[in-house]
């Protein structure tokens, strides 16, 4: 039986829409996190601070790392704000599937509702719970 890692529902989902108001205020915050980083000299420094900012300020989110995909099939976190992300990304590795790959090669932004309910990457769901 393959090792589970559970995955599930931690807040409310990225994908929830609450309208223009919210996305224009998040686009602006994120906008002036971008302006005040912009002078930060230590690259390590400015994406653990990117990171962090994005947790507090995307809706739902509690962690985050930035995905680093290679050999069309690697996936690792960098800078990740806990085990969470480390695991979520090493489960993509070992399935060859998960929405950090799709992101990458379909060059799109992909959102899961609920994890429990998607069908677009069989076994990485299956185990992530």
């Amino acid at each position: 039986m393959p090792e589970q890692t559970h995955i599930g529902p931690r807040g409310a989902p990225s994908a929830e829409d609450l309208g223009t108001a919210r996305s224009n205020h998040l686009a602006r915050d994120l906008g002036d996190l971008a302006r005040s980083l912009h002078a930060e000299g230590d690259t390590d420094a400015l994406l653990e601070e990117l990171v962090t900012a994005a947790v507090r300020l995307v809706p739902g989110a509690q962690e985050g790392s930035l995905s680093q995909v290679t050999g069309r099939r690697q996936v690792s976190s960098q800078h990740a704000s806990g085990q969470l992300p480390r695991s979520v990304d090493e489960l993509q590795t070992e399935t060859g599937q998960g929405p950090c790959l799709d992101a990458v090669y379909e060059q799109q932004t992909v959102r899961v509702a609920d994890l429990s309910r998607e069908d677009r990457w069989p076994e990485f769901a299956s185990r992530a719970f």
